[in-house]
């Protein structure tokens, strides 16, 4: 596989965990 496209895989699937974890904190401690 090649690096450029790991690397925007590997981006991508950050990205959806970052919005994931700040959509459980809202819901836990309705911060944002």
């Amino acid at each position: 596989m090649d690096v450029l496209v790991l690397n925007k895989i590997t981006g991508h699937e950050n990205e959806i965990n970052e919005i994931k974890t700040a959509l459980i904190m809202y819901k836990k401690y309705k911060i944002i």
